[in-house]
């Protein structure tokens, strides 16, 4: 690594007052220009809620100061709860999702203009969701998806399916959970697909109707499982088995394949780790071994050495042996293989090894490597391979790959040269004026005008001139044209599941006169493909997949040069390419090399044949006979090294959201389409690869719905490690002092509390008594709470310790003199807003104030809702209908931090309170009765336990009701209850009525006061009164 190019380059960040990134400064540099510097910056702006508004990249800065129109590279809007309610991006369009009061999807647009409903069980039922339907632009609306939930029958007890979702319509089919394990993992689950020319809508009322339209072949995939959830046995829809064993610590030590019509066979004989995890060293069932090393001080993997040893029938040989060096930040810089032979051809020295280099943000400025002499400059076509795998002197050339990008970290261009062979070549892309948004120079050469080949939300209209691409209504790629008639069209066509997943492949195309088809339909560890010639089944193919093992088996059109159901084994170079194919004897079939962004650069095999039949290639991905690389939520184009269309989990991944890996393709995997993974944990400081920008966590508005998540059996992966284990001095205190609090903390509680209150002479002495428990319950929550977030701070245990204690303590003293803090607070808000609005904010103050939870604040706003109307009616002025919603607030928040959250204790107290609101003859007699409500209801809690626990009624009455009632109730819980209810509003009534007047007999003519209907049944409407509450501000925050 150049000392030069990155030296002064640091990343600095600029905040705000409250902690928000509003600048990153970054200064980049290009190995060949030294002297040169580019300054830049990353501007973002927010809400005065502290939620990200505007997002820009350098490049799209610099284009917006020109001109205005041109968006930023996100904007969003959300709602009060931080939910994205619109989003728009430069690369990908507009967004629109409108959630109802439980943050559940009602309605959602995307670029395309595409409506989606969400319909949900009624809500007396547990609201599930039950079907979703989509309408396009001057289209009829659909029904796409439904779900079906077990009920409660015996069957569905006997498979575990209680509450699941059973049954899932989508855009593909249909798919049938049938069991599912003690631990949650279905195991049995079965895919029936629609036809091939029938789009999803499944109108009609029952799943007879919706099952109509579907194909009649069923595909069943059976799993078993351990104990802790591993993947034991796969039986896929065919028969075919596959099996796994286990070691102590859980990884996977052998595997086994049993066709449905053959023997056993061996896969993987044998496994071992290192103490971090690592894979050590593997034996195939085809007596291959791989050996791995792993350098010291970092577990960087060194070298990786695929081999037949000396006792295998074949004979020992080295069949490969990279060695990896990397640059101090984890950058690979050079491979090299042993295992392959120098050679030397019009005066060059033609070595088996790569190097690489990388500019001041890791992107991949220049690449060497070898190519076959013989290769174009074709852009997608795969090269001819060469046959046999030993070829002769004089087929291999020394090749050099420059890359350049502009502001925006776009890949504008890839210059090749290979002077021994002559094959020299420039690809240019040409960008967007407005944004990310690229395609080759051959479209245009005109900024303004690539626009015209993406659609309203980033999806590439046209794979190369004269090949058009079409997308279904959820922007996936449903059809590529790669040649255009005027009779039939050759065409591509894909279905996916409601996962984004393909499922199908159907390709057509005119050899000669004949029209060709074949059809992949991907399951469960097992890949069915057939050929058509006209009409006729030429060929069926079914590959059964264990990790990187294929097994081939035809069921008819077998090639005459391929004998039995041969084994395939593949093996990748460190990002996952697969770079050899060896057979059940370990001996190669084929050997494939890589141009870093995915071009093929060398290929040979034993026989052509054999060639046909290899389908995963660059990143262990499919390359379809498009030449793009399908990865799972979108393709990507090899030649261009971008994704065909943005990402569609929004910036997720970064700024720009057609970039591959961040440039980095040496280093960086991308298993979905999703989100980049960068092998070894390279760090990316100040986040380089998003421009220098710390990215807030706002995308696109999208949701996640019932899936089945299969367990996975694929084979460990070379980089899995796992090093978390946090045994510093912070990281000890962290997960021992923590518990050990907590426990303390519940096994005294509860005893320091009778005795404090029993030895108590005065009711003053009591609430104090509470009041100082609900500072000590407030204070150690608190405190652990900053616990948790100054263990990672990396500061020293004794600061550590005093940020904690003095973050504890002054919460517990705000938590003392809760009482006067929010009716302090109540008196402004009536001065600021209405009389309603102040005593629901002083409500949910006090709640705060004395430590409640959301549950009790919810119950306090009920009561308040109900009281505050009785109030008005009474003629109590502003102020004071504040105050008591303080009082209120402060009396169910105290009882749900003394009593860890009892709701039913809290309504008792808030009922309390309420009353004593109403016959509370001043403002200045109301001020206080909310600590006197919580003292008494936890006084009569305690004592109501103490009776039902002396006579014994938590064994002996919950029997006789349950028999008598038919209703499962606590005794125990109707004493508590009953007692706390006699309490608290015996005591708050006594106390507010020796305070007015000393004089009982002033409360016999209280009934006067009231209206009619006085608070008669008002605890039995105050649910109903607080949902409309709740409902009608909804309702009006919303307009």
């Amino acid at each position: 690594m150049s000392q030069t190019l990155y030296s002064g380059t640091p990343s600095v960040v600029v905040m705000d007052n409250r902690g928000l990134n509003i600048r990153t400064v970054q200064y980049y540099r290009h190995p060949d220009t030294l002297g040169l510097t580019d300054e830049r910056i990353s501007f973002s702006q927010y809400t005065q809620a502290g939620f990200p508004e505007r997002i820009f990249s350098p490049r799209q800065h610099d284009l917006w100061k020109n001109d205005n129109s041109i968006k930023p590279d996100r904007a969003s809007i959300q709602s009060l709860s931080g939910m994205a309610l619109r989003t728009e991006g430069a690369d990908d369009g507009v967004a629109a999702a409108l959630n109802d009061i439980a943050g559940r999807p009602v309605i959602s647009i995307d670029a395309m203009g595409v409506k989606r409903r969400y319909l949900y069980e009624e809500h007396h039922l547990a609201g599930r969701l039950l079907s979703i339907s989509e309408q396009a632009s001057g289209q009829e609306s659909s029904i796409v998806e439904r779900f079906i939930w077990s009920g409660n029958s015996q069957q569905e007890k006997a498979y575990n399916l209680i509450g699941t979702c059973a049954s899932r319509y989508d855009t593909a089919g249909r798919e049938e959970c049938q069991s599912i394990s003690l631990l949650g993992s279905p195991i049995r689950i079965t895919r029936q697909l629609l036809p091939d020319d029938m789009d999803a809508n499944w109108q009609g009322n029952t799943p007879s109707d919706w099952n109509e339209g579907l194909s009649g072949e069923r595909f069943t995939t059976r799993m078993t499982t351990d104990a802790a959830g591993a993947m034991l046995t796969q039986t896929d829809a065919m028969g075919n088995q596959q099996r796994q064993e286990y070691d102590r610590a859980g990884q996977v030590k052998r595997s086994w394949l049993t066709p449905v019509r053959g023997e056993e066979k061996n896969i993987m004989t044998s496994l071992t780790y290192s103490a971090a995890g690592q894979v050590l060293s593997q034996r195939e069932g085809n007596g291959i071994v791989t050996t791995n090393l792993y350098e010291q001080k970092t577990q960087r993997l060194s070298a990786s050495r695929v081999e037949r040893l000396s006792d295998h029938p074949s004979g020992a040989a080295i069949l490969q042996n990279f060695h990896y060096i990397y640059d101090p930040v984890g950058n690979v810089v050079s491979v090299y293989d042993h295992a392959q032979t120098v050679r030397y051809w019009r005066n060059q020295k033609i070595s088996p090894e790569s190097q690489y280099t990388y500019d001041s943000f890791y992107q991949l400025v220049s690449a060497t490597g070898r190519e076959m002499s013989t290769i174009s400059g074709s852009i997608s076509a795969l090269p001819s391979p060469l046959i046999p795998v030993s070829s002769g002197e004089g087929v291999y050339t020394n090749y050099t790959r420059r890359y350049s990008y502009d502001r925006g970290n776009n890949l504008t261009q890839i210059r090749h040269n290979a002077p021994g062979s002559g094959n020299n070549h420039v690809t240019s892309l040409t960008v967007s004026s407005r944004n990310n948004r690229a395609v080759l120079s051959t479209f245009t050469h005109d900024p303004d005008k690539v626009d015209n080949w993406f659609d309203a939300g980033g999806h590439q209209t046209a794979l190369l001139p004269g090949q058009t691409l079409t997308y279904n209504r959820r922007g996936e790629l449903s059809r590529v044209n790669p040649v255009s008639r005027d009779t039939e069209r050759d065409e591509e066509g894909y279905r996916y599941n409601e996962d984004s997943q393909r499922l199908v492949k159907v390709s057509k195309y005119l050899n000669g006169n004949t029209q060709r088809k074949s059809r992949t339909i991907y399951l469960p560890g097992l890949e069915l493909r057939t050929m058509f010639r006209g009409n006729t089944l030429n060929e069926e193919l079914h590959i059964i997949t264990a990790g990187h093992v294929r097994l081939l088996h035809w069921v008819s059109g077998q090639p005459e040069a391929i004998k039995g159901d041969p084994l395939r084994y593949s093996y990748s170079n460190f990002t996952g390419s697969s770079v050899m194919e060896v057979d059940e004897a370990g001996k190669i079939i084929s050997q494939e090399e890589y141009y870093p962004y995915g071009g093929t650069a060398i290929w040979t095999v034993r026989n052509q044949t054999e060639a046909d039949y290899k389908f995963h290639r660059y990143s262990g991905k499919e390359k379809d006979s498009t030449g793009l690389y399908y990865y799972g939520l979108r393709y990507y184009l090899p030649w261009a090294g971008r994704w065909l269309s943005a990402d569609p989990g929004g910036i997720v991944d970064g700024l720009n959201m057609f970039s591959m890996v961040h440039n980095n393709p040496v280093n960086g995997t991308d298993s979905d389409g999703g989100a980049s993974l960068m092998s070894n944990a390279i760090t990316l400081i100040g986040g380089l690869f998003n421009n220098g920008f710390s990215l807030p966590s706002f995308s696109r508005p999208s949701f996640s719905w019932p899936s089945f998540s299969r367990p996975s059996l694929s084979m460990p992966s070379l980089f899995d490690f796992d090093l978390s284990f946090d045994i510093s001095p912070v990281g000890i205190i962290k997960k021992t002092v923590g518990p050990a609090i907590k426990f303390v903390y519940k096994k005294t509680y509860k005893k320091l509390l009778n005795y404090a209150l029993s030895k108590a002479k005065t009711e003053q002495q009591k609430r104090n008594i509470i009041r100082g428990f609900r500072g000590v319950s407030i204070g150690v929550g608190v405190a652990v709470a900053i616990a948790g977030v100054v263990s990672t701070a990396g500061l020293a245990i004794p600061v550590a310790a005093g940020v904690v204690a003095a973050g504890g303590a002054i919460a517990g003293a705000m938590g003392f003199f809760s009482g006067p803090i929010s009716r302090s607070l109540s008196k402004i808000y009536a001065r600021l807003f209405s009389g309603r609005t102040a005593a629901h904010l002083s409500t949910a103050t006090g709640n705060f104030m004395a430590g409640g939870s959301g549950g009790s604040a919810t119950v306090a706003h009920g009561v308040t809702a109900a009281n505050d109307p009785v109030l008005k009616q009474q003629g109590r002025s502003d102020e004071y209908r504040s105050v008591a919603g303080a009082e209120i607030g402060n009396s169910s928040g105290t009882v749900s931090a003394v009593l860890n959250d009892d709701l039913v204790k809290s309504g008792i107290a808030a009922g309390a309170t309420a009353m004593g609101s109403q016959v509370a003859e001043s403002q200045e007699t109301l001020e206080g009765v909310g600590d006197v409500a919580a003292t008494a209801v936890i006084e009569g809690t305690l004592a109501g336990r103490k009776l039902a626990k002396m006579l014994g009624l938590r064994s002996i009455a919950a029997r006789v009701v349950k028999a008598v009632a038919g209703i499962d109730i606590s005794p125990a819980a109707v004493v508590e209850n009953s007692s706390a209810a006699i309490y608290g509003y015996g005591k708050t009534f006594l106390h507010v009525r020796t305070k007015d007047t000393n004089d009982f007999e002033a409360f016999r003519n209280i009934e006067e006061t009231l209206p009619a209907d006085g608070n008669a049944g008002w605890m039995n409407d105050a649910l109903e009164t607080a949902l409309g509450w709740f409902n009608r501000s909804n309702q009006e925050s919303f307009a």
